[in-house]
C-alpha cells in the first residue's frame, strides 16, 4: 500500500519538474523574439550622416559645376590662343581648377596611327559631344627631368563660343568674310576646308565638299559664303603651322 502510495508520488514529482521545464522553456523563446537587436551591430546610417565627398578648389578658383554644365557668367569669348576659360599653354590642373574634373575627359584620337593624347572639355548637358578638344603638349622640365602637360592646339564645337565680333560654330563662310579678312582657305581631299584668319590665330573650318576645280587652283571664289562653319581651330604658336 505504502509502496504504490511512494511510486504515485515519484511520479507527480517528476510531472511538475517537466512541467516546470516547458513553461520556463516557453517564456526564454518569448523573451528572445521579442528581444531588441544587439547594440554590438552596426545600425544603418541615416541619410543625414551620408554626404558626398567634398571636391577640392584651389585658392582663388570657383567651385566646379557638375559635368556637362557651366555656369551663365562664364566669359565663352574666343580670341587668339584662347577659348573662354580655356587657352593655349594652360597646365592641365589649371583646366580642372577652371572648368572642374568631372567636366573633363582624357581621350586618345590616335591620329594618323599614333598616340595622340587629348582633353575633351564639356560645358553643355550634352556630354555625348565635347564643347572643346585640345591637345596635349608634353614637356620635361628642370634637372630631374619632371614632366607637365599642357595644351596645345583647341578645337572648338560649342556654338555659344564666338569672337568679339560674333564669329563661331553655326556663322558662314559669308559672315566670316565680312567681318574679318580672310587669308586662305585650304583643305586636302579627306579632310574639311578651313578658312585661316591670321589676326585671329584661328581657322574656321567649313562644312562644304568643294568642287574638283578648286583643288587644282584653290580659288577662294568656288568657295560660297553659304559655306556653314563647323568647328574652329585655335593655333598653338609652339608648333609650326
Amino acid at each position: 500500500m505504502f509502496f504504490a502510495k511512494d511510486i504515485l508520488g515519484c511520479f507527480r514529482l517528476v510531472r511538475a519538474a517537466l512541467l516546470l521545464v516547458l513553461v520556463s522553456f516557453s517564456v526564454s523563446c518569448r523573451k528572445g523574439d521579442s528581444a531588441p537587436a544587439s547594440s554590438s551591430s552596426n545600425p544603418a546610417p541615416s541619410a543625414a550622416a551620408v554626404s558626398p565627398p567634398a571636391v577640392a578648389v584651389s585658392p582663388g578658383a570657383s567651385p566646379p559645376a557638375a559635368r556637362g554644365t557651366t555656369a551663365a557668367s562664364v566669359d565663352l569669348t574666343l580670341s587668339e590662343g584662347k577659348a573662354g576659360p580655356v587657352q593655349v599653354g594652360m597646365e592641365v590642373d589649371e583646366v580642372y581648377n577652371k572648368v572642374g574634373r568631372q567636366s573633363t575627359k582624357l581621350a586618345d584620337q590616335f591620329g594618323e596611327g599614333f598616340f595622340e593624347p587629348v582633353v575633351e572639355v564639356y560645358m553643355t548637358t550634352d556630354t555625348t559631344k565635347p564643347s572643346l578638344v585640345a591637345d596635349l603638349v608634353g614637356e620635361t622640365l628642370g634637372p630631374h627631368r619632371i614632366q607637365r602637360f599642357t595644351l596645345g592646339r583647341i578645337v572648338v564645337y560649342d556654338p555659344r563660343f564666338k569672337t568679339e565680333k560674333g564669329i563661331g560654330v553655326g556663322s558662314t563662310l559669308g559672315d566670316l568674310r565680312r567681318t574679318y579678312s580672310v587669308d586662305d582657305i585650304g583643305g586636302l581631299e579627306d579632310s574639311p576646308l578651313s578658312a585661316g584668319v591670321r589676326e585671329l590665330g584661328m581657322s574656321f573650318a567649313l562644312s562644304y565638299s568643294p568642287p574638283a576645280e578648286w583643288f587644282k587652283t584653290h580659288n577662294q571664289g568656288l568657295i560660297p559664303d553659304s559655306a556653314k562653319i563647323e568647328a574652329v581651330y585655335l593655333a598653338d604658336p609652339r608648333r609650326a603651322p
